[in-house]
């Protein structure tokens, strides 16, 4: 049961993550802010080519084999430990 709540919580918060995403591409001009809470909280538009802090800018090909890599050793895990 436990296992259920966490797969759904964790759909839950990527969807809750895409749709905030999606909003702020739609609805905030790229490099500015729209402020939630004023000068507490703000979401801003900005491109980030790489991982944190535009860590391996323009190395796209490098995250699709992590992202594989990681995706087939957490299914292999999920396999064995059923």
């Amino acid at each position: 049961m436990t296992v259920v709540i966490s797969l759904i919580l964790a759909i839950v918060l990527v969807a809750l993550d895409q749709l905030v995403k999606h909003w702020v591409v739609a609805n905030v001009a790229l490099n500015t802010a729209h402020p939630l809470i004023p000068h507490v909280l703000a979401l801003t538009n900005l491109r980030n080519y790489g991982a944190a802090w535009s860590i391996l800018e323009g190395q796209q090909w490098f995250f699709s084999v992590v992202t594989v890599v990681a995706l087939a050793v957490i299914l292999y895990l999920f396999y064995r430990w059923r």
